[in-house]
């Protein structure tokens, strides 16, 4: 039925009297009230006219599958303005829309057949059109739940564009976008994306661990994003800028262990530009992974982000193994990291690394036969990492350079774990409360690094260049554990380069409590040989006091460790 409440003859009894109120030569209409809004009305009522803007003040509902709305139509909504899309219903938006941020769009269905909302020229959105308003806490996470999907989806099917968040407090639970061509920005600090976990009685915070997360459909994580995957399929050109997001924990419950405040998976050329977390000691603020199968996560930017109160500042993982899955065809590749800052818990346990802390943790599966996969380029550049039990993890052999970093108060390493192209230029190292990690492999040092090559691996021709790093203060409390400024233990054909370096331990307050050694080699290599494996150490400066540079070669192997120096 085209008029709904109405007759033919009613209805141009109507229209003569709303005739009145319109400015032909304004070309703007009042919708009438009652009057449902569907193809034959518009072209009725629109009678050719070049550009029309119709005004809505008072809800009204859509007709027509789909309805479409031309170009030259723009939509003005006043306070009360809305339109009511009713259960498998859609419209199709070509024109302008005019609205305040105040909700726009009502579904008029509790099922979860959500209608369909596609626009065309627009470009600019605000989540308020779709309910989605800010500091008004919603009852339970699922009432802002729906909305947000609602809202998600409609972008997916208009291609992206940009989505404005104001100034508040917006309480998102799972702001998932797995779409291409989208910038969510806000306002800065205030504007804040907040998880309440006193919303939730689950045991989880969000469905699958994030508040907000940029995800590529993948079909073995179907269940995943804002409709049920059926491909693997890549997205990029993603941009998130200008907002907060926190987690707020004020239940009895533990920490939800999957928490993350951002993730990046199965994604390509993605920004996420001033973005500041707070996760109340949470798990991860930011992750960016390639986990499962066919997931391809490149180019990633993280640029003057801040993030606080988490367990890992920045977690970036090429996947690990899993009994029983064989995950194929994954690429992390050119992850830059650039002036953040990161400020973690530290960790309350002694004994487990899995449990330490870090500022910036590449991780993934060291051995695995299982795994076909490709893994890029990182950089971590002119960034501060403060208070973690280690400042940068690195758990992956990959390409890496740790550039112009400010890594102090670091409580068993600033730089830890396996290398097999890394470079470490021009950081500035700093802590004077260094604690004994219980481990071997984390022995406490500024730098303690290992080309832990095993049998079968190919990472065997390792390269780790040490250069113009300033190690201010390594120390620990008078009788602290044993240990050294930089500590690398190669294997078969390693080169290592340690040159112009500054060792200052002015700031110790006896001999004690410095490291035993500038630079330590622990040279094992069990049964391969090392005949290939270099040092080169030049141009390292000592501090005040000291004749020469503490240079110490131990280990079953170390004659046949070459040893170059020009210091």
């Amino acid at each position: 039925m085209v008029f709904r409440k109405s007759n033919s003859k009613a209805f141009f009894l109507v229209f003569l009297l709303w005739s009145v109120v319109v400015n032909s030569y304004a070309r703007e209409i009042y919708w009438p009230e009652g009057l449902e809004f569907n193809s034959k009305n518009i072209q009725f009522i629109h009678r050719g006219n070049s550009n029309v803007t119709i005004r809505f003040s008072r809800q009204t509902e859509i007709g027509g599958n789909p309805l479409v709305v031309n170009e030259n139509i723009s939509l003005f909504f006043t306070d009360q303005g809305q339109l009511v899309i009713g259960p498998n219903e859609a419209i199709h938006i070509n024109g302008i829309v005019q609205a305040q941020r105040k909700r726009i769009f009502i579904n008029a269905n509790t099922s979860d057949d959500l209608p369909e909302i596609k626009f065309g020229r627009l470009r600019d959105f605000y989540p308020e059109w779709w309910g989605v308003v800010p500091n008004v806490k919603p009852q339970s996470p699922w009432n802002n739940y729906e909305n947000v999907r609602q809202m998600m989806l409609d972008l997916r099917n208009s291609n992206g564009g940009h989505l404005h968040f104001a100034e508040g407090i917006y309480f998102i639970r799972d702001l998932i976008i797995d779409f291409s061509n989208l910038t969510v920005s806000g306002a800065g600090n205030k504007t804040i994306l907040k998880y309440d976990d006193r919303l939730n009685s689950l045991v989880t915070t969000t469905r699958q661990g994030q508040i907000v997360a940029v995800r590529g459909p993948s079909r073995e994580g179907k269940l995943m994003g804002n409709w049920h995957w059926a491909i693997d399929e890549q997205i990029e050109n993603v941009t998130i800028k200008d907002i907060s997001i926190i987690y707020e924990h004020r239940n009895k419950k533990a920490f939800d262990p999957l928490l993350n405040g951002l993730v990046v998976m199965n994604a390509k050329d993605i920004k996420i530009e001033n973005v500041k977390i707070n996760l109340s000691g949470g798990n991860r603020g930011i992750y960016i992974g390639a986990w499962l199968s066919n997931e391809q996560t490149e180019n990633i930017i993280i640029r003057r982000c801040e993030i606080r109160e988490c367990l890992t500042g920045i977690f970036i993982t090429h996947g690990a193994k899993t009994y029983g899955k064989t995950r194929k065809n994954r690429v992390l590749s050119d992850v830059l990291v650039q002036e953040c800052r990161i400020y973690v818990q530290r960790s309350k346990v002694d004994r487990s690394p899995s449990g330490y802390s870090s500022g910036v943790y590449i991780h993934g599966s060291v051995n695995d036969n299982e795994i076909t996969s490709n893994a890029g380029k990182i950089q971590i550049v002119n960034n501060e990492i403060q208070n973690a039990d280690i400042g940068v993890r690195l758990e992956f052999p990959v390409t890496v350079i740790i550039r112009d970093n400010l890594i102090s108060a670091f409580k068993f390493c600033g730089i830890s774990g396996l290398f097999k192209d890394c470079t470490i230029l021009g950081n500035y190292f700093d802590t004077h409360s260094l604690q004994n990690a219980g481990l071997f492999n984390y022995n406490n040092a500024a730098i303690n690094l290992r080309a832990n090559a095993l049998d079968g691996d190919d990472r065997r021709s390792n390269a780790l260049d040490v250069t113009g790093n300033i190690f201010h203060n390594i120390s620990s409390e008078r009788g602290g554990p044993i240990s050294h400024t930089i500590f690398v233990m190669p294997t078969t054909s390693n080169l290592i380069t340690i040159v112009d370096n500054s060792f200052k331990y002015e700031g110790a307050a006896n001999s004690r409590s410095i490291p035993l050694s500038d630079i330590k080699c622990w040279v094992d290599g069990g049964k391969r040989p090392l005949s290939q494996s270099t040092l080169i150490h030049s141009g390292n400066k000592i501090h005040e006091g000291q004749k020469s540079l503490r240079l110490s070669i131990t280990g079953r192997n170390a004659a046949k460790f070459s040893v170059k120096s020009k210091e």
